[in-house]
């Protein structure tokens, strides 16, 4: 007896009121455990992207959208070189980005998620690093990345604690 007064005081307490053109009513609203489950894993994977994007973004240019490295004619806040440019658009089907965008910050961090939703859709961490500083083309050249790599994942580490 008490478990069923338990029971209906519970379902009293999360019932919704509805009406219907026949008749007015009560309807005991369940917990979606699936919406809030989903929900919770695309809070988290939105986190992962912004920490990845970010400790990139350390790497290259310390967030500065001025940065210019003459050497490697890499340009913006995440230091993109022509040839990156030239494989996002090769990506995208048509002449998106310009080489001007790689000196603004949003056309840049679209050029980012470009490739890398095309090259690394898991989101890897490494796989992200490794694509961003070797390129597209070096893919088993996974030492030369290494250094590059370990930092992302010092400064991802960090960023995450915050």
């Amino acid at each position: 007896m008490r478990y069923v007064c338990r029971s209906m005081l519970i379902t009293l307490l999360i019932s919704i009121p509805f009406k219907s053109f026949y008749s007015e009513g009560y309807i005991a609203k369940q917990p979606n455990l699936n919406n809030e489950f989903e929900r919770r894993i695309d809070e988290l994977n939105d986190k992962h992207k912004e920490l990845i994007l970010n400790s990139i973004i350390y790497i290259e240019s310390r967030g500065d959208h001025n940065a210019y490295n003459q050497k490697e004619n890499a340009v913006g806040i995440l230091q993109i070189r022509p040839i990156m440019l030239k494989q996002a658009n090769k990506i995208m089907g048509f002449e998106k980005f310009l080489l001007y965008d790689r000196w603004d910050k949003e056309k840049s961090i679209e050029i980012f998620w470009t490739i890398q939703d095309h090259f690394n859709p898991e989101l890897s961490l490494e796989q992200a690093c490794h694509i961003w500083n070797a390129g597209i083309f070096n893919k088993s050249r996974w030492e030369i990345t290494e250094n590059y790599r370990n930092k992302a994942l010092i400064i991802y580490n960090n960023l995450s604690l915050k």
